[in-house]
């Protein structure tokens, strides 16, 4: 952990993997705050369910991720600019790789 600047987390139960969260100025003189999370399924029928049901469970997480930070923007009095999502498929290049995040 960075003081008040990047926070890194583990995930353990029913999703498994790393999170990790990073605030940073903006030159515009705003406030990046940027979320990468590295997560897997280890349960079997998780694993059997993935392939039909991971456009669904993309959509709800990029939604709620959205919303996220529209409310985090309000309540702080900021706006919200932009919001990127993006996903990886587990074992896809690059999956275990924590992505460098804005800031």
């Amino acid at each position: 952990m960075e003081r008040l600047r990047r926070i890194d987390l583990i995930l353990s139960g029913d999703i498994v993997g790393r999170v990790r969260s990073l605030v940073s100025d903006d030159p515009s003189g705003g406030t990046n705050v940027s979320y990468a999370q590295l997560v897997e399924t280890p349960k079997w029928w998780m694993n059997l369910l993935a392939p039909s049901a991971r456009p669904g469970f993309t959509w709800n997480h990029d939604k709620l991720m959205t919303d996220f930070g529209r409310g985090l923007a309000k309540a702080s009095g900021g706006e919200l600019v932009k919001v990127r999502n993006w996903t990886l498929k587990p074992g896809a290049p690059g999956f275990h790789e924590m992505p460098a995040l804005e800031g």
